[in-house]
């Protein structure tokens, strides 16, 4: 952790981060993140995880994903487990004592920090899917095929914009359904029902 420069928080099953659960967890990705100058901290997901967000957020009712943002923004350490009790309490105490930040504090800082991540995933998964649909659009001679792999990306994006606008994020949320309408339109066509 910030002894080494570094603390790694990992962030799976992506739905339900294990994580978040735990006390230590919790305490170490706020103290890291309070000594930036002297701890990087780097919050990963592994292949399979991302593979099954992105795949998520192109369902287009994706609940999962609303799910995810508001456990991540209702991170509460005074509910988080140790497996150790005397731990918990310990920590516990440093957190609600005079010196300590308090429950509010330490759980906003942790809840935005979490956000920025998910934005910063979300736009990792934009990037992936568009350099998927360029290289299949090259590959592929089908011309349905690419229609299905266009109109997914504009699903994709349609879901990616919804979450930035619901996080405020409005000016990258417009860019989004813009591209998602210039593939339709594309596809489609202008006077396209849709």
């Amino acid at each position: 952790s910030c002894g080494i420069g570094h603390a790694l928080a990992m962030m799976a099953p992506w739905k339900e981060p294990k994580y978040l659960t735990r006390i230590w967890c919790i305490f170490e990705i706020y103290t890291a993140h309070q000594y930036q100058d002297k701890c990087r901290v780097t919050i990963v997901m592994p292949p399979n995880q991302k593979k099954q967000l992105e795949d998520d957020l192109l369902k287009e009712k994706s609940t999962r994903f609303h799910a995810l943002y508001e456990t991540l923004g209702k991170t509460k350490i005074e509910d988080a487990e140790a497996t150790v009790e005397d731990d918990r309490i310990a920590i516990l105490e440093m957190v609600r004592g005079k010196d300590g930040p308090g429950y509010r504090v330490l759980n906003n800082q942790v809840n935005e920090l979490l956000r920025v991540w998910v934005i910063s995933s979300i736009r990792e998964a934009v990037t992936s899917k568009e350099k998927a649909n360029e290289s299949s659009s090259v590959l592929e001679k089908e011309r349905e095929k690419r229609k299905e792999k266009s109109l997914s990306l504009s699903i994709f994006y349609h879901q990616v914009a919804n979450l930035l606008k619901a996080n405020g994020e409005y000016n990258e949320a417009l860019v989004m359904f813009r591209k998602a309408l210039a593939i339709e339109e594309s596809v489609l066509g202008v006077n396209h029902e849709s």
